[in-house]
């Protein structure tokens, strides 16, 4: 039993690095054009390209929720 819970646990950290490395990249790509944009004096590019990596982000979040943890309907407790 402890080779399949070890397989499991690796698993699980492998859809958890597919989910959080682009994220990631994403976060470090905005940061530097967020950067760009108030050191060249245009605030509103900076708030406008902010808002829509957040809109990416939320979307990403909600797409890896439903497909790749299941539907998301789940009850989280079945310990009971």
């Amino acid at each position: 039993m402890g080779l399949t819970i070890y397989a499991g646990h690796a698993l699980a950290m492998r859809v958890l690095g597919l989910a959080y490395v682009p994220l990631s990249g994403l976060a470090t790509a905005v940061a530097i054009l967020i950067g760009q944009s108030l050191g060249a004096a245009r605030p509103h590019l900076a708030r406008t390209g902010g808002y829509l990596a957040l809109r990416y982000c939320v979307a990403v979040s909600v797409f890896s929720r439903k497909h790749v943890s299941g539907t998301g309907n789940e009850k989280s407790s079945n310990l009971q």
